[in-house]
């Protein structure tokens, strides 16, 4: 099996600030939010080495070819997987019940 750099790209970067964030002040749950984060960054890592047990999503995303998902607790972690380089991309996180297939389009 492959062993991937792993990379989390700005604009999910951002997304898991955003989500912290929230659930920390908006929702007042500063040991939820440290859960999610902590959640978050083990399944980031899991991609080291299990990066394709995921299966490629059937949306269409243009621009963007071969992404994949984990869920990990009520969001979604979008990646792909460039062999040429050895690396996976983390390319945004998503609430699952959000409408993820319109938002990742224009990421």
């Amino acid at each position: 099996m492959a062993k991937y750099n792993v990379k989390v790209l700005k604009d999910a970067n951002n997304d898991i600030k955003e989500i912290i964030k929230y659930i920390k002040y908006k929702l007042k749950e500063p040991e939820i939010a440290e859960e999610h984060r902590k959640a978050f960054k083990n399944a980031i890592l899991k991609l080291k080495e299990d990066a394709n047990i995921y299966k490629i999503i059937d949306v269409e995303i243009p621009g963007k070819t071969n992404v994949r998902k984990i869920n990990v607790k009520n969001f979604m972690i979008f990646y792909r997987i460039l062999d040429s380089i050895n690396e996976v991309q983390v390319i945004a996180v998503y609430y699952a019940r959000s409408n993820w297939q319109v938002n990742i389009k224009y990421r």
